[in-house]
């Protein structure tokens, strides 16, 4: 047993001497959106962070993420019946990207991230009647995958887009009243979607040992 854990040992302090370190940042254009909710459409929101990129050779990078991200839903009212509201929840979001070389300068990215709210708001816009409102609450975390394609432009600037979706319903208690004291209780998970598009710039912390 002794032998087995030294070895793996070994094998992952040569791994890591082996490997390409290099910081970067990371930024770009958030649409998102929640599943099983009806009459809303795509936030357009940015996203900005820091990565540190991992590099195990030519096949596989290992780069985590450390990103904060606008996200939410724009919900279209049909006046007036129904009030046009913007949910807004932001996160500081920690994803654990594996990226992959597939040729070209082009690599596949697959990963879970994990999601905590940083804060929250909601813009509402009320018909003339003052008729309708939204009221929902927002559960503090979110777990998931993102999963995507990438470009590398340069050894150091890189093209993404990437696909995040989320597993856990993170709108709870969505209500939609009104001032006749009857409302709309909606009880279906809804789930983070975001399509993000952007760019990851790298700078060099230490080369790989030839």
């Amino acid at each position: 047993m002794k032998k087995i854990v030294l070895t793996a040992i070994l094998l992952a302090t040569a791994s890591i001497t082996f490997a390409q370190f290099n910081f970067g940042i990371r930024g770009g254009l958030n649409l998102s959106d929640y599943s099983n909710l009806d009459n809303s459409s795509k936030k357009t929101d940015y996203y900005v962070g820091a990565i540190l990129s991992i590099k195990f050779g030519d096949f596989y990078t290992l780069q985590p993420e450390f990103t904060y991200s606008k996200q939410g839903t724009k919900l279209n009212g049909t006046q007036p019946y129904l009030a046009s509201n913007t949910i807004g929840v932001n996160y500081f979001s920690v994803d654990v990207a594996n990226k992959l070389a597939i040729g070209n300068n082009v690599h596949f990215i697959i990963g879970p991230y994990f999601d905590i709210v940083m804060d929250k708001d909601i813009k509402e816009i009320r018909n003339a009647d003052d008729y309708y409102y939204y009221r929902y609450e927002t559960t503090g975390v979110d777990l998931g995958f993102i999963f995507g394609l990438g470009f590398d432009v340069t050894n150091n600037l890189t093209i993404e887009a990437r696909y995040k979706q989320g597993f856990i319903g993170v709108i709870d208690n969505l209500e939609n009243n009104n001032t006749d004291s009857s409302y709309y209780y909606d009880e279906d998970p809804h789930l983070n979607k975001v399509f993000q598009v952007g760019i990851t710039y790298k700078f060099e912390l230490m080369k790989s040992k030839k």
